[in-house]
């Protein structure tokens, strides 16, 4: 979504790992940090107050996104030194209206060595229209999606919302499994976080129905201790039926769409020498150490390439890690 709208992104995955990564690169390498709250080993509350302990981070404005739009979770974020809030699912209106009114004031700062106050927004900014693209989109059939909302969070983006709803699919198909097992051993932070991911990805592809019921098993994941054991038991087993009746027919939907797909872009065979194909590995291999989800375009661009070098077995486990944001898996299968 970013991209649509010529912005550079880096994603990091953990809360620490975007402490740690403003740390190591300081103050003036990004303009503005997207903040999501629930991230695992800290989250964005505890990320955030950990960058407003440096000062030199003052000038770059934090915005929250959650999946929880309460009146007391924005002004807590507010508390906490962030900008602003974006409930998911994001809407492409929305994030570029936000993003308007903040990316100014951070360029405007980024030439200042030194910062003594969180940065303002500047005034009433008038922003550009959202980009649209020229043709509609194709319609989809599919059973538990709708897809018309689903493409209205990606501004009509038929591409990228194609690659959510295969990412989607591999990713989630097992999803129900191991909220079950992690329900079983009373793994209740490992379940409502499941349940919170499945929640924000269900919703983004437009899959309501499935984002209520997981929605419902994170809210009692997150406070087990307030139900009676019994009625927990009945209303989570309950709810677990409804979720795996619904994952299932979105996921069968899914693989009835993508099996009658196919692609048919050429395949041209150029040969490579050993040198280009080294720069190839080096640079599939920093994409994903940077945890970057450009990695999976760069896979299928070069995957030719790489075939002297890569047997169809773990091109084909290496794609599979890189859809399901498994970079570190991916990084070790490559030589």
């Amino acid at each position: 979504m970013l991209a649509l709208i010529g912005i550079e992104a880096d994603v990091a995955l953990t809360g620490r790992a975007t402490v740690d990564k403003m740390l190591e690169v300081g103050p003036h390498a990004y303009d503005l940090i997207l903040m999501d709250l629930e991230m695992p080993d800290m989250d964005g509350h505890e990320a955030t107050l950990a960058l407003r302990q440096h000062r030199e981070f003052d000038a770059i404005p934090i915005i929250a996104m959650t999946a929880h739009a309460l009146a007391e979770i924005r002004d807590r974020c507010l508390a906490e030194g962030m900008q602003d809030y974006l409930t998911k699912p994001i809407n492409p209106d929305v994030l570029y209206h936000t993003l308007c009114r903040w990316l100014p004031a951070a360029k405007l700062r980024a030439v200042e060595s030194t910062a003594t106050s969180l940065p303002r927004p500047l005034p009433n900014p008038v922003p550009s229209p959202m980009p649209t693209r020229s043709e509609e989109p194709d319609s989809l059939s599919l059973f538990g999606i709708d897809s018309a909302q689903g493409l209205s969070h990606l501004a009509g983006n038929l591409r990228l919302y194609t690659q959510l709803l295969e990412r989607f699919r591999h990713s989630q198909r097992q999803a129900d499994c191991q909220l079950y097992t992690e329900i079983e051993l009373q793994q209740w932070q490992d379940a409502c976080r499941r349940a919170h991911t499945l929640r924000g990805l269900a919703s983004n592809i437009g899959a309501q129905e499935l984002a209520q019921v997981a929605f419902k098993i994170e809210q009692m994941c997150s406070k087990p201790e307030q139900l009676p054991s019994t009625d927990l038991d009945a209303e989570l087993a309950a709810a677990q039926g409804h979720l795996s009746h619904h994952l299932n027919l979105v996921i069968n939907s899914l693989d009835q769409y993508f099996a009658g797909k196919t692609d048919t872009t050429p395949t041209v065979l150029i040969p490579n020498s050993e040198a280009d194909i080294q720069r190839k590995i080096h640079q599939l291999k920093s994409l994903l150490e940077e945890n970057n989800a450009d990695a999976e375009d760069y896979l299928h661009q070069v995957k030719g390439c790489l075939s002297p070098l890569l047997s169809p077995e773990i091109m084909a486990q290496l794609a599979s890690h890189i859809n399901q944001y498994e970079f570190d898996e991916a990084r070790r299968l490559l030589p």
